[in-house]
């Protein structure tokens, strides 16, 4: 089985989660013996035409295509999206036209709607099934105001035309059917993952303060200002307690005035975006991590978390609830529950110690290639 995939980011040039995603079932799918050949904005760095170990381990059978498209959607002082995003999407399904003709493949497999017009483009030209990845949709983005109605209209047509879509959850393939019309015959859920390997030796109990912790886009969906806000009420009780928001985004100014306004500015740190490293030396200082977001189609930082025995707060309705029980679960909109379950948390280091435990032993059992394998047996089934 040979797949053409097309994707906008991927390690080590990430924006969130999509981009560990990918290179995720890339590997997976590699191990499994299917044949990758991989389209992208930009060749990763320490890549080559074939990138046996780039970005990572055993990224096996790979053919990586760089477009010469610039998509850099995420952190742009414009808002969420870059002002040429537009014409570089339409640029990157001219290429996907091209790559169709040349290379040979038996489906095709794209990631979320900057890739929805070169999914359809390479699919028409090659009559190779399409697999529409849905790892967010605009009404997630926009935290249910909406969004965009040009990107809605992408992700309408895509996702009328793919053979299969592919959702994150079953909280995602819910909003595809909602909002989209998408016939539930056609959808497949693929959970993400991650591997399962964690330090062997216990968690051990972070030195000096307790640090409340969070990680992801600063923007309405993944719910920083809840988090500050609970916050404020965890500080009137624990006022050892300190936080960290971790990320870029367009609400980044808008959080650090409202922490001076609520009172936070020595408790709250503001790290920026923080790369792999970075990011699991915070998981190994952090006593809680917490994910409040407003929608979230999966959450792949929780289970960073969970392998780093980091105990964690989840929005209830977050799509990572489906796969691990380790997990404390709120309702993000009341900001007192969150607040009243993280100082639980904290007053309890028995507690803390359980979880952790729980956690890591779910983390340990997972693995890229058990999603992977889904995806192939989805090829399969479309490409017959």
């Amino acid at each position: 089985m040979r797949v053409l995939m097309i994707g906008w980011e991927f390690p080590p040039a990430v924006s969130g989660g999509l981009g560990v995603a990918c290179e995720g079932l890339v590997r997976g799918l590699g191990s499994l013996g299917c044949e990758v050949v991989l389209l992208l904005p930009r060749r990763p760095r320490g890549s080559g035409d074939h990138a046996d170990g780039a970005s990572g381990s055993a990224l096996a059978s790979v053919k990586m295509i760089p477009s010469g498209t610039r998509l850099v959607p995420y952190g742009t002082a414009s808002g969420l999206y870059g002002d040429d995003l537009r014409d570089e999407v339409s640029r990157l399904a001219a290429v996907a036209r091209v790559v169709a003709r040349q290379e040979t493949f038996d489906v095709v497999h794209v990631h979320d709607w900057m890739t929805y017009p070169a999914g359809l483009a390479a699919s028409e030209g090659s009559g190779r099934p399409l697999l529409a990845h849905v790892h967010a949709t605009e009404f997630s983005r926009s935290a249910g105001q909406g969004g965009d109605p040009f990107i809605r209209a992408i992700e309408r047509a895509a996702l009328k035309r793919a053979d299969r879509v592919l959702c994150v959850s079953r909280f995602t393939a819910g909003v595809v059917r909602r909002r989209y019309g998408v016939d539930p015959l056609r959808i497949r859920i693929v959970h993400n993952a991650i591997d399962g390997t964690a330090p062997s030796t216990p968690r051990s109990e972070p030195a000096g303060p307790p640090l409340v912790m969070f990680a992801g886009r600063l923007t309405r969906q993944k719910g920083p200002a809840r988090f500050l806000e609970a916050a404020r009420l965890i500080h009137q009780r624990r006022p050892d307690v300190r936080f960290v928001l971790a990320g870029a985004g367009e609400r980044l100014n808008w959080l650090r005035s409202r922490t001076d306004e609520l009172g936070l500015h020595d408790a709250v740190e503001f790290p920026g975006f923080l790369d792999r490293a970075a990011l699991t030396a915070l998981y190994g200082r952090a006593s809680v991590y917490v994910l409040p977001s407003v929608a979230e189609p999966f959450g792949l930082t929780v289970l960073e978390a969970l392998r780093q025995g980091v105990p964690t707060v989840a929005a209830r309705q977050a799509g990572v609830t489906e796969i691990v029980h380790s997990v404390i679960r709120v309702d993000a909109e009341n900001v007192a529950e969150l607040a009243e379950r993280i100082v639980r948390l904290l007053d309890s280091p028995r507690l803390r110690a359980r979880l952790s435990r729980m956690g890591r032993a779910e983390v340990a059992r997972m693995s890229w290639q058990l999603p992977a394998a889904r995806c192939l047996d989805v090829y399969r089934e479309v490409a017959c």
